[in-house]
């Protein structure tokens, strides 16, 4: 009876990670989508905008490789950076809390923790 039972629990919450994580990608999938659009859009009117003199002054090969470079870093970078840090931040709230909510008196350890990190961290950063 004990083993189905957290069997049990165990697939609901591979379910639930499964299902989290999905939501997830998909919701930084349309952030992304949205600041892609957002940024080509405004690059490309500045771009269509530029004085003639703009493009005696610089070669459209250099000006194309550089938009092209610019729109793959926000294609590619800006999302997965934010996703990396949002997935850490949260894993590293519910592991404090977790950890808090079995061993209480860590509660007084975390406080004068942080501040002590925050310490180092200005001291090398």
């Amino acid at each position: 009876v004990h083993f189905a039972f957290y069997a049990g629990a165990y697939a609901a919450l591979a379910v639930g990670v499964v299902l989290l994580d999905s939501a997830k990608d998909l919701y930084f999938r349309w952030v992304e989508y949205a600041i892609g659009k957002s940024v080509h859009e405004r690059l490309l009117r500045s771009l269509l905008r530029a004085p003639q003199a703009f493009f005696d002054r610089h070669p459209s090969g250099i000006v194309l490789n550089r938009l092209a470079a610019d729109t793959a870093t926000v294609d590619t970078g800006t999302t997965f950076n934010l996703a990396c840090f949002l997935t850490d931040a949260i894993q590293i709230a519910f592991s404090l809390v977790f950890i808090s909510g079995t061993c209480w008196p860590t509660v007084f350890f975390l406080g004068p923790a942080c501040v002590f990190y925050l310490l180092v961290q200005q001291a090398y950063v």
